[in-house]
């Protein structure tokens, strides 16, 4: 391409010019780019960046680190409230978490507990403390949280009744 600057450009100019005409070379319109969805694979951390995704983890499937940027925005729309912290550990597979706040309780003020019944929070200490991180990110900074993880277990009562045939002898005492 032929320069359109004039002869006596400056040589910061010229750089410019050259970094402005490879820029039209990319083939990915900047829609997608913005697009968690569309976004090239290689470049979603940068999306995630520019989001400010509050946790990231480069070992995550692709479809787990599409869904943390995509629930970005709504997440800080509504940081601080039961809503976020419910919706901060959705990409961690616990879609169940319930938090029952300090005034249901009786509790402590600020304080709240945020429950789940996901087996794998049983028996995994990095999706504990992943999960712990996201409920700190998105709860209100004044509020303390205890994080329980329940165990539901389903039994059935089968009622037995056994019965024993019992032989009565009759005693007799003799008086000496």
């Amino acid at each position: 391409m032929s320069s359109l600057l004039p002869p006596n450009s400056t040589a910061f100019e010229r750089s410019l010019e050259s970094s402005i005409e490879r820029s039209s070379d990319i083939d990915q319109t900047i829609g997608d780019l913005w697009n968690p969805q569309t976004c090239p694979l290689n470049l979603l951390p940068w999306l995630a960046w520019a989001l400010s995704v509050d946790q990231w983890d480069p070992n995550w499937s692709e479809a787990k680190k599409r869904e943390a940027v995509a629930l970005s925005i709504s997440l800080h729309q509504r940081k601080g409230t039961a809503a976020a912290v419910k919706d901060s550990v959705k990409p961690f597979g616990v879609p169940d978490l319930e938090i029952t706040e300090w005034f249901e309780t009786g509790g402590p003020a600020h304080t709240f507990q945020a429950t789940s019944s996901a087996p794998e929070l049983l028996s995994n200490p990095t999706l504990q403390s992943q999960i712990v991180t996201a409920i700190t990110s998105a709860k209100p900074v004044r509020s303390h949280f205890s994080l329980i993880a329940r165990l539901n277990l389903a039994a059935s009562i089968t009622p037995v009744i056994t019965l024993r045939a019992l032989t009565f002898q009759r005693l007799s005492f003799k008086e000496a």
